[in-house]
């Protein structure tokens, strides 16, 4: 199949039984796509990269059916799953290539990046959000959470080997920095409580409520990053 928004439509309707249209949407390594059926029902199609391993977006499918579960005022998307009972499918490209897809129901919201102000309120909202969930995944676990990641913090000595292609004052911000981390930080890891960790609440992973008097921060997307890790 083709990867646009023909090839998308086409396959949304034979593996889901919905008539949508669909939009692009921007991604980092994902194909996204925006999906409306005529009655207003907004769902997300995301098709993973070629590199991607199933057991990574297994990861992100029991993640978000725990969150679902506990319950706890977090808005997060919800798993659609095939005709043929399928929360994951195995697409082949025209090419050959096999990519991983899962349609979910979008959650309507802003990314935090495109709102302003920041006011005092929001990111107390915003603190609010993170705390609820970490709260949310202290008593989940799964196997494929536990690797390495070079965006978990705590493995942040992997640049070391990676000093020599810094060059002058940003060399030097580098190595202090990590030399802050392997003294002061290090010591301290073994002594701190460890789970799953969301891991990615950065600016356009975060969502914000339209309202723009007393914006809520309802809950976040995109659950690529999660690993074990120290509690943050």
């Amino acid at each position: 199949m083709n990867f646009d928004t023909y090839g998308i439509v086409s396959t949304i309707k034979e593996n889901y039984q919905l008539d949508v249209s669909a939009k692009k949407l921007p991604g980092e390594l994902d194909l996204n796509f925006y999906l409306e059926t005529p009655g207003g029902a907004a769902y997300i199609f995301k098709v993973a990269n070629q590199n991607e391993l199933r057991v990574n977006l297994e990861l992100q499918n029991a993640c978000i059916r725990h969150l679902l579960s506990k319950n706890l005022g977090l808005t997060v998307s919800t798993l659609v799953t095939s005709i043929t009972n399928q929360d994951i499918l195995e697409l082949k490209s025209d090419t050959g290539n096999i990519r991983l897809a899962r349609l979910l129901t979008w959650v309507e919201g802003r990314v935090l990046a495109s709102v302003n102000p920041h006011s005092t309120n929001l990111l107390e909202r915003l603190g609010e959000m993170c705390g609820t969930l970490c709260l949310s995944l202290v008593d989940f676990d799964h196997p494929a959470a536990h690797r390495f990641m070079k965006w978990n913090p705590s493995e942040a000595l992997w640049i070391k080997p990676h000093l020599i292609n810094f060059k002058g004052e940003r060399k030097g911000l580098v190595a202090y920095f990590l030399t802050l981390f392997e003294t002061t930080a290090l010591p301290l890891l073994p002594h701190l409580r460890k789970s799953i960790n969301y891991n990615d609440a950065n600016d356009y992973n975060v969502l914000v409520s339209h309202d723009a008097e007393n914006p809520t921060v309802p809950g976040v997307i995109d659950f690529g990053d999660l690993v074990y890790t120290h509690g943050k």
